[in-house]
């Protein structure tokens, strides 16, 4: 016997299992009599973690690591037969703060550095590696894996007499559609964004990716931004960038992934966020890309976050919105940042 977690899904009904130890490379479905599929009941054991304000459930179960197995912990009226399907995604990941989160890291959840043995010493190796492992909270799991910030609020201040401006739908084709609609519910889950009322509602746009059969869910934000008070944060220079590494021989970069989707927006100010869609109108509840003080907003975050770290010429921490880069002379120093 094996022992999983399996991450319920309350709306709709959905689990997956996360092997201890291993990447979350399973989800179960259940199978009636003809061999089709069925939501998986909620189990009557109590969860492991407390619940995700999305609509999960983490609950903790033994099975055979088999094909088709049984489950004798979960709610005797279970059909007896779930199918295990391998190399899957996770739809959302488990909270951080949760026992079972750490019973499910492994390496592949940590940057690759096999390739600096050739530059570093082994015991520099093994420090580079424990800095990693006691940090890997820090790292994205996946797409869906954001962070969250209370250092600042996002805020949307509007000149006097503005006017909230609405637009019908914009048409798509079918392709277009479908992965809207798709994105939509994803941000939804992810809980970004969420049912709206407003008077306010800008149009979408479908703009391509690397990948041109990948598209981005853009929002046409120009009305309201046209009416937004700008924020005049200063942007560093490059050029006074350079100059600050000096010296410099090690560095590491880093990207905050979905950085601003990890910055709250303001209550007051969401419904002034709006956006429409064939699924409905929403709005966000945190930071939209597109927003015209947005970039402003993430580099004060990032100000705030680096402020009292030594800075030298040579040894330094900077950050561009959300590109971070670390540079110093030596690998000791480097370990400390």
């Amino acid at each position: 016997m094996l022992k999983y977690y399996v991450l319920v899904d309350l709306v709709p009904q959905e689990a997956r299992i996360f092997k201890p130890g291993g990447d979350p490379s399973h989800t179960v479905a259940l199978l009636d009599e003809e061999g089709n599929e069925q939501p998986l009941p909620l189990p009557r054991a109590s969860p492991i973690v407390p619940p995700l304000s999305e609509g999960h459930m983490v609950y903790e179960i033994d099975m055979e690591e088999e094909e088709e197995f049984t489950c004798d912990s979960m709610q005797p009226s279970i059909p007896p037969a779930i199918k295990v399907y391998p190399d899957f995604e996770p739809y959302f990941p488990l909270p951080k703060d949760s026992g079972a989160w750490e019973a499910i890291l492994d390496a592949n959840d940590l940057p690759q550095i096999d390739h600096l043995a050739e530059m570093l010493s082994p015991n520099d190796m093994d420090s580079l590696r424990g800095v990693l492992a006691g940090n890997v909270k820090a790292f994205a799991r996946d797409k869906y894996d954001l962070g969250f910030s209370t250092l600042v609020e996002h805020s949307i201040e509007l000149i006097e007499g503005f006017k909230p401006h609405k637009e019908p739908l914009r048409r798509l084709n079918p392709e277009k559609q479908r992965q809207a609609d798709e994105q939509v519910q994803s941000l939804l889950a992810l809980g970004v964004i969420e049912p709206s009322r407003s008077p306010w509602g800008a149009g979408i746009v479908m703009a391509k990716k690397k990948d041109p059969t990948i598209l981005r869910l853009c929002i046409d934000f120009r009305e309201l931004n046209n009416q937004t008070i700008l924020d005049s944060f200063p942007l560093p220079r490059i050029d006074d960038t350079v100059t600050r590494l000096g010296p410099a021989i090690f560095f590491t970069t880093i990207d905050v992934w979905n950085a601003f989707w990890q910055v709250g927006l303001l209550k007051a100010d969401r419904p002034k966020a709006a956006f429409a869609t064939r699924e409905g109108l929403f709005q966000w509840t945190r930071m939209s890309f597109g927003l015209c003080n947005a970039t402003a907003t993430f580099q004060r975050l990032m100000t705030k976050v680096l402020q009292g770290i030594p800075q030298s010429e040579g040894d330094v921490v900077l950050c561009y919105v959300d590109d971070i880069l670390i540079a110093t002379t030596t690998i000791e120093q480097h370990l400390v940042k």
